[in-house]
């Protein structure tokens, strides 16, 4: 056996579940094998993705978890719907003068780099209305969580102001899970970012002609704004989960546990703040130390639900009293016919 094969089995052994049988483990390798350079004895990145992406609906399968994905497009719908009403009102924070105790250097006309992010969220809601499965959406909202994330090593070299962590940390949560819509989506569901961003605009003038956007993003409005939109979304997932399970479909429940981890981070600068009164005592003035245990909660939170879920899923359907005798299909969750193909 070579060492490249042995590799091979080495990645299909840690991604695949461990039911995966060997002669398949077998077969998979000899395939990529024949597609291997020659000399080659590492795994390529592409291979390695590849692998990566069978594992996980190799496991999805054996859970039985087949509302997963629709799951994940329900919740990535409701993410990008989140980010695209955060990124008209912070889009309002970049046009208006900052009033800041410090002043600290414009970037052009806007306040900060925040508004390149910002500009790329809002591509998301035109791209999305015009996506009919040729990826638009996803990778207009790819590179809008690319751009979230990278004006923070951006900010460090060249000294202009971005936005807080705690926003950013918020709007590349939602991005992440926002990927998951993909698209093919009817009309009326594509239009809905833009109808997001019509209903936003008004609620946030308002706010504008009231004075409270020149506050900035430092000021007492941005928690109101990150907590509104944290609970509405978890309104909006409680509702859908309801309602789907009403109709027997369980992707309004996977939706919620996937969009756990967003709505947490919404609550980050909330969280960061108990952890501050708790340990320094005084206000509740967050700290990049707090702020990072925050995350971490919120992470391991989301990630154990999800797992603890999927987990609970797979004994389920693992029982014998669940599974066909004859063909080993979930006995709740029968092909139609399923009884005159095995009589």
């Amino acid at each position: 056996m070579s060492d490249l094969e042995r590799r091979y089995l080495w990645l299909i052994g840690f991604f695949y579940p461990g039911s995966y049988g060997h002669g398949r483990a077998t077969e998979l390798v000899g395939t990529y094998l024949q597609l291997a350079a020659p000399g080659q004895r590492w795994p390529t990145f592409r291979d390695v993705a590849d692998l990566a992406g069978g594992g996980v609906q190799q496991h999805l399968r054996a859970t039985a978890a087949t509302s997963l994905r629709p799951g994940l497009r329900l919740a990535g719908v409701l993410a990008l719907l989140t980010g695209v009403a955060l990124a008209v009102r912070w889009s309002v924070l970049e046009v208006q003068p900052s009033h800041e105790q410090w002043s600290p250097p414009p970037v052009g006309p806007f306040v900060s780099l925040g508004a390149a992010v910002w500009a790329a969220w809002l591509l998301t809601a035109v791209a999305f209305a015009v996506d009919r499965g040729r990826g638009w959406a996803r990778m207009a909202t790819g590179l809008a969580l690319v751009i979230t994330v990278a004006v923070v090593p951006v900010s460090t070299l060249t000294g202009l102001l971005r936005p807080p962590l705690f926003v950013l940390v918020a709007q590349a949560a939602l991005g992440v899970v926002a990927l998951g819509a993909g698209g093919g989506f009817p009309l009326w569901v594509r239009l809905l970012p833009l109808g997001v961003v019509a209903a936003t605009v008004p609620i946030v003038l308002q706010s504008l002609s009231s004075g409270d956007s020149i506050l900035g993003y430092y000021g007492y409005t941005i928690d109101q704004t990150l907590t509104a939109a944290g609970i509405t979304l978890l309104i909006a997932a409680v509702l859908l989960g309801v309602t789907l399970a009403a109709r027997g479909d369980a992707a309004g429940g996977w939706a919620l546990l996937v969009l756990i981890g967003p709505i947490g981070m919404l609550f980050l600068r909330e969280m960061a703040g108990t952890l501050a009164s708790q340990w320094y005592g005084g206000g509740p003035i967050p700290d990049w130390k707090t702020l990072a245990t925050s995350a971490i909660i919120v992470t391991t939170t989301a990630a154990a639900a999800l797992l603890f879920t999927l987990t609970i899923r797979h004994h389920i359907a693992a029982r014998p009293d669940h599974r066909c005798a004859s063909c080993g299909a979930p006995a709740r969750k029968q092909l139609p016919n399923h009884d005159q193909a095995h009589p």
